[in-house]
């Protein structure tokens, strides 16, 4: 995943990694397109 687009943000990788799993988890991956662990178990988890 391209983390470029979350230095711009002041809020910690603790804080927003919350935050990514939920957004992961609510969108259709993406085909042909590889998903994060830490997705993946949002995902399960549901």
């Amino acid at each position: 995943m391209n983390m470029t687009t979350l230095n711009i943000n002041p809020r910690p990788l603790e804080t927003l990694r919350p935050i990514i799993e939920e957004t992961y988890a609510r969108i259709q991956p993406i085909p042909g397109h590889r998903i994060s662990n830490e997705a993946q178990h949002a995902i399960e988890e549901r």
